[in-house]
């Protein structure tokens, strides 16, 4: 009867969690956390070298670059796994701004790790300019 039970208690804890969308793992974020979410840099090069600097510095960081299309200035690259945090989906928006060009960085930085290295990302950009 003790098995039967400790069976009955895993297999309800498992469907509770499957049900519920597996949300009591996921980061929650409210209103004021948009920064958690976007994160931007001003450059003041040209588009084309900010355009290769962000693609060099996406490979130096282990990204994997899984769209590309330059016309648009848009990129969408896969972030490793790390310690303490999920691989994450960085949508990357890289566009002419009146003061020079503008990289939008979006994906879900509610993990520091995540969030750090986004910073890397921008801070290689720079670097390679």
């Amino acid at each position: 009867m003790g098995k039967f039970r400790a069976r009955v208690v895993l297999y309800a804890g498992l469907l509770a969690l499957v049900a519920g969308g597996c949300s009591g793992v996921l980061p929650k974020l409210d209103k004021e956390s948009e920064e958690k979410k976007t994160q931007k840099a001003l450059y003041r090069d040209s588009f084309t070298d900010v355009w290769r600097s962000a693609h060099d510095a996406a490979y130096q960081l282990g990204w994997w670059v899984q769209y590309s299309d330059r016309e648009s200035g848009k990129m969408r690259a896969a972030s490793p796994r790390q310690m303490g945090a999920w691989s994450d989906n960085i949508d990357i928006t890289i566009s002419e701004v009146r003061d020079g060009v503008e990289v939008e960085v979006r994906g879900n930085f509610a993990w520091e790790p995540n969030r750090e290295a986004v910073r890397n990302f921008l801070d290689e950009i720079r670097h390679r300019l």
